[in-house]
């Protein structure tokens, strides 16, 4: 031993070199209501933007046979079917977290 440290310097070299990651149960938790939350607010988004499309093609649609209205009898029961739907995808993407009915049959022609 007649360089007196080198046993402990080999020591500290070694807890130098071993760097280990460890993780206790709190971090791990948070963790994972991280990626849930990321992944709730994900689905959130695509809900919304698939009920704003449907809100746009059903109102669109009202608009089309209500222009057409002279030509059809059965015209103004599928307008007003086409507004309802409208306004139900309009109020399902203002809150798309709560479940939304299926649509009604459309009207008989």
């Amino acid at each position: 031993m007649a360089l007196g440290g080198s046993v402990s310097g080999k020591r500290m070299e070694a807890k130098q070199m071993h760097c280990r990651w460890t993780f206790g149960l709190r971090p791990l938790m948070m963790l994972v209501a991280l990626v849930a939350l990321t992944c709730f607010g994900g689905s959130l988004m695509q809900r919304r933007h698939y009920d704003l499309k449907e809100a746009q093609r059903h109102a669109s649609r009202a608009r089309e046979l209500d222009s057409a209205q002279g030509r059809f009898w059965f015209n103004d029961a599928l307008v007003h079917y086409h507004e309802g739907l409208a306004l139900k995808y309009q109020q399902a993407a203002q809150r798309p977290w709560l479940a939304i009915k299926p649509d009604p049959p459309a009207p008989r022609r």
